[in-house]
């Protein structure tokens, strides 16, 4: 079961209210207090937005220096910290200064990454029986920063033209931090799932555009979805989140391991500039996981039903986008030859 998604905004702002008044603290120390280090890039964005309800002017760099490079918000960030006693000049705060790491919480992050771990131990990397005749690519893109547009593309793997194509729409409430990209999207595969379901549309194996164990916690949201679902899964991404180089397999396939472990492969198709890395998310072999990406891949060497879902959640976000108020939510299926 998915875990609750927690109102990660507020449980910052809990944090940055126990800052007291005359000491500093960093951005990492915040993300510490949230149970994640990194965080820290998420925490400076959204203090950057100087929110009047909260203490923002006590965040700094670990360096003692201001952050940003808006030279009016560094004045006024002095000024409010002057004001406090606390010392400071162009340069950043004075070095004497008390500085609060002792924060009290949940520590949302930390649950969240247990639960992964947790996860990790539930998925099954056995090869499958039967050969797959269908496959889908599942896709998200954003009309706004909050509103989701999901896209599953499907077809035979004998007939890889004839498509079935569907799209959903959907809220997002949790933001984008490096490693806990599963509690963004997941729920939004979850509903688009559901809804390939009532449409009557079934996959032996979805390619989903995220890491699988490929991932510090052995559980990207390729493999959180396989979990979940049942289905079987495979991670195909364009980050190298998590993995070292163990060995070629040829000139397209490097295996990648981590602690003594394969965990996935890094794939350098012909005519493609960056590789894919590619990992089973759950319900396969990692060999069969490389052998259908590599025969998804299209001639730009990328993998083609994901970038046909791509495309098709980026059209359909442009729309959504356009429209007042942005969210019409539903889903849409389409069929296609082409």
């Amino acid at each position: 079961m998915l875990p609750e998604i927690p109102d990660l905004r507020q449980s910052l702002a809990d944090l940055a209210r126990q800052i007291p008044c005359g000491t500093v603290t960093t951005f990492g120390d915040l993300a510490k207090g949230l149970g994640d280090v990194a965080a820290a890039r998420w925490v400076a964005t959204v203090l950057a937005e100087s929110p009047a309800d909260l203490p923002w002017q006590r965040v700094i760099l670990r360096t003692n220096c201001w952050p940003g490079r808006d030279s009016a918000r560094q004045k006024l960030q002095r000024k409010l910290l002057a004001a406090e006693g606390v010392a400071g000049d162009a340069a950043g705060v004075a070095r004497d200064v008390p500085r609060f790491t002792e924060f009290s919480g949940p520590r949302p992050l930390a649950l969240l990454s247990d639960w992964q771990r947790e996860s990790a131990q539930h998925v099954e990397r056995s090869p499958l029986r039967q050969r797959p005749a269908t496959l889908a690519g599942l896709d998200i893109s954003y009309a706004t920063p909050d509103l989701a547009v999901a896209a599953w593309v499907q077809s035979p793997r004998n007939a890889p033209r004839q498509q079935v194509e569907l799209t959903i729409s959907s809220l997002v409430t949790f933001p984008y931090i490096t490693g806990y990209l599963t509690f963004r999207e997941l729920p939004v595969l979850l509903e688009l799932v559901r809804a390939a379901e009532r449409e009557g549309l079934a996959a032996d194996v979805l390619l989903v555009d995220g890491s699988g164990v490929l991932h510090p916690r052995r559980a990207g949201i390729a493999t959180a979805l396989g979990a979940l679902t049942g289905l079987p899964t495979i991670g195909v991404t364009k980050h190298h989140l998590y993995g070292k180089a163990e060995a070629a397999r040829d000139e397209i396939v490097t295996w990648l391991q981590q602690d003594g472990e394969r965990l996935g492969a890094r794939l350098q198709p012909p005519g493609r500039k960056t590789p894919l890395y590619v990992s089973v998310g759950h319900g396969l072999s990692l060999e069969q996981a490389v052998e259908l990406v590599e025969e998804s891949l299209d001639d730009s060497g990328q993998p083609g039903l994901i970038r046909a879902a791509d495309g098709i959640s980026r059209a359909t976000a442009r729309i959504l986008s356009r429209q007042a108020g942005g969210y019409a939510g539903g889903a849409s299926t389409t069929t296609s030859a082409d």
